[in-house]
């Protein structure tokens, strides 16, 4: 099965067209894996799903991390972490994150073996702002020069 993208630059990230992450088969998550191997960065947009849903979606690629901290991630999914500047009732923080204090980083560099991925659902979207950005570490590995890269394969990167 072949699915039909789009580019969103012009050498990283792919706009996945015309598919429902809800309504899933095999074939065409199939088809979606073959493309995150390719291109690490996939969009869907206007994706309408639950959150069991989400984690059910998330769980095809292998098994999911839980965050340590137990007041960031939802009450009937400790997978699903929410992000956000939105506040309780009570006024405590419901997420976290959400408000401009994450600086640019590479989730969890310091484990051995960091997760393969990240799965980002926007519930709500500001009108502006609201940016995300991603670099694909394997296309700047490629860009570096040969002297630099094979000073960093010396050290062991």
């Amino acid at each position: 099965m072949e699915l039909r993208t789009r580019p969103l630059q012009q050498n990283f990230g792919l706009e996945v067209l015309d598919i429902d992450l809800a309504q899933l088969d095999d074939d065409s998550f199939d088809a979606i894996y073959r493309l995150w191997q390719r291109d690490p960065l996939l969009l869907f947009r206007r994706q309408n799903i639950t959150e069991s849903e989400l984690v059910a979606y998330s769980r095809r690629f292998g098994d999911l991390d839980r965050l340590v901290r137990d007041d960031l991630h939802s009450p009937v999914f400790p997978e699903v972490i929410y992000v956000t500047p939105l506040k309780r009732p009570d006024g405590s923080p419901l997420g976290g994150l959400g408000s401009y204090e994450m600086n640019w980083h590479t989730d969890q560099i310091y484990r051995a073996r960091p997760a393969s991925g990240s799965i980002f659902q926007a519930v709500e979207m500001p009108e502006q702002g609201g940016r995300t950005m991603w670099c694909n570490t394997a296309l700047a590995y490629g860009a570096l020069a040969d002297d630099v890269s094979a000073a960093a394969e010396r050290r062991g990167a």
